[in-house]
């Protein structure tokens, strides 16, 4: 993996990452998938879990082992935010009046 740097950011420090994530997966004789480096049906996360995850993530901001797939990154951000008591109880809808009106 290429180091971040100040002189490497952004979409080129992407896709020097990619270029050589892609030349090691071609010298290994096969992609990611093949390669077993993520599952190709990702187990879905039990609710139960929601609060392990919120707190590994964002409290200690620490990686989690597997990956998470995005379709469970939401409840889990809600479910952390609700206990938090930063999320609304009850939403109200935006102001439907344009600016300036």
């Amino acid at each position: 993996m290429v180091p971040a740097s100040a002189e490497i950011v952004g979409r080129e420090h992407w896709l020097r990452q990619n270029r050589q994530w892609r030349d090691a997966a071609a010298t290994s004789g096969g992609d990611s998938c093949s390669t077993g480096c993520f599952p190709l049906q990702p187990k879905p996360l039990s609710a139960k879990n929601y609060d392990y995850v919120y707190q590994r993530l964002v409290v200690d901001r620490r990686p989690l082992r597997k990956p998470l797939p995005l379709t469970d990154v939401f409840p889990v951000i809600v479910f952390g935010w609700n206990k938090a008591g930063v999320w609304p109880a009850d939403p109200t809808p935006a102001d439907p009046t344009p600016a300036g009106s």
